[in-house]
């Protein structure tokens, strides 16, 4: 069955378009398509060691003429997992992108993925995608309080001893992306970006007709001309300026995870001197820090972290007496026995573990060498044995004294240990 391709089992991938059939309509074509794309998906995806199965739902939308008419497309992953495993962020973000990019015109954020267990892994929220945080930047903040955390607990700890130190750093970080874009105009700036200027001029006299209106003064061959002589003076002067106020273009895009506000608290643990009592014992008695030392521990910290007043960080420095537990006598025996059973413990273990091969190679090992030796021993005495009688009389006198090729010591023991072979080699000696 195997060989044969059976069971056939899963979704059907692109070779739903091997058989075509004539009368396909557009809609069948569609159909089959996507199922096709869902197939190949569900392939990829059950690829995972930790997935046992998978589904795949796309919502292909129509294709729109008008932009406001567009749809986009949606896709839904329902992965089941084996018992026991768990998908981590990067491998979701993984499954996300593989739908979203197998798929013209799907958006990461258009995908949803759950397990069979109806928990979502990655998908869009309700509200904006600014309310919550997700995995990715989760991880972010705390990666960078752990780092803070740790640069600043190193640092204090080189100063007063491992184990006395304990910080804690809270990060409030703005993920938010904006981008802006402002035009901003100086009314005090002012450059002549064009000028226009006409100006128009004229001077003389001209003859001004004069006379009584009327029928005969046009009907006279005579024109009446005055005897005054007007100046004539005309002149027009236009006059544009154009002015151009400075204007600014200013486009900003604030970095993702950016730092609002920051805050320390570390607790310090006071010093321990030996004090001698009246009785003559001498004990570890616990002495507060001074205030000075603790204010200059607190200006440490806030030059590390890089404390800024304006942004309202918070640092608290708090010299404190850590807890200890005073072991009893009873306590102290225990004590002592765990540390000589820690101390004889890895002595213990190699020493054990040389008696078990010790014991291996003298019952196992050794036996097994002494009985292929004598294997061995007896398959060649048995070799050395003549194979007919006529050399069984030509020998007999030899081993009689003790000049043969054939040890009678050996045959005898041999006799001795396994009779029923040489009596199988005697009876091949009488049928010859």
């Amino acid at each position: 069955m195997a060989s044969k391709g059976l069971p056939q089992a899963g979704a059907k991938g692109f070779e739903i378009f091997d058989k075509t059939n004539i009368g396909m309509t557009e809609f069948v074509q569609k159909l089959n398509y996507q199922r096709a794309l869902q197939g190949e998906l569900v392939r990829t995806i059950n690829q995972f060691s930790e997935v046992v199965n998978s589904r795949v739902h796309l919502v292909l939308p129509e294709k729109s003429l008008f932009l406001r008419d567009k749809k986009q497309a949606k896709a839904s992953v329902v992965v089941k997992l084996l018992p026991g495993r768990r998908l981590t962020p990067s491998q979701v973000q993984g499954i996300v992108h593989l739908v979203s990019g197998s798929v013209q015109g799907l958006e990461p954020e258009n995908v949803t993925v759950m397990d069979s267990h109806g928990r979502i892994l990655a998908g869009p929220t309700q509200g904006s995608k600014f309310h919550t945080l997700t995995s990715s930047q989760q991880e972010f903040q705390s990666q960078m309080e752990r780092d803070l955390e740790e640069r600043i607990q190193t640092m204090l700890e080189r100063v007063v001893g491992e184990g006395k130190v304990i910080v804690r750093a809270s990060l409030d970080l703005d993920f938010k992306e904006i981008e802006k874009t402002e035009e901003i105009y100086d009314p005090s700036k002012v450059v002549v970006r064009s000028e226009q200027r006409t100006d128009e001029k004229s001077e003389g006299t001209e003859n001004v007709a004069m006379g009584v209106a009327g029928v005969s003064s046009n009907a006279s061959s005579k024109k009446a001309v005055s005897n005054l002589k007007p100046e004539k003076r005309y002149r027009k002067t236009n006059e544009v300026i154009n002015y151009e106020i400075s204007k600014i273009i200013k486009r900003t895009i604030e970095p993702v995870g950016k730092l609002r506000r920051i805050s320390i608290a570390v607790l310090i643990d006071g010093i321990y001197k030996e004090v001698k009592e009246k009785n003559g014992k001498t004990t570890l008695k616990y002495f507060p820090r001074s205030e000075e030392e603790i204010k200059r521990f607190e200006e440490i910290v806030k030059k590390a972290i890089g404390y800024d007043k304006d942004r309202g960080d918070q640092v608290e420095v708090v010299n404190i007496r850590f807890k200890e537990t005073e072991l009893n006598p009873i306590d102290e025996s225990i004590a002592k026995t765990i540390e000589r059973k820690l101390l004889w413990s890895p002595l213990i273990r190699y020493m054990g573990s040389f008696v078990i091969v010790l014991l291996f190679i003298l019952f196992i090992v050794r036996p097994l060498i002494k009985w292929l030796t004598i294997k061995s021993e007896e398959a060649d005495l048995i070799k050395r044995l003549p194979s007919r009688l006529e050399e069984l009389e030509a020998e007999f006198p030899k081993v009689a004294l003790g000049e043969g090729k054939i040890d009678r010591q050996q045959l005898i023991a041999l006799a001795k240990k396994d009779p029923e072979m040489v009596a199988k080699i005697l009876k091949g000696w009488l049928r010859t």
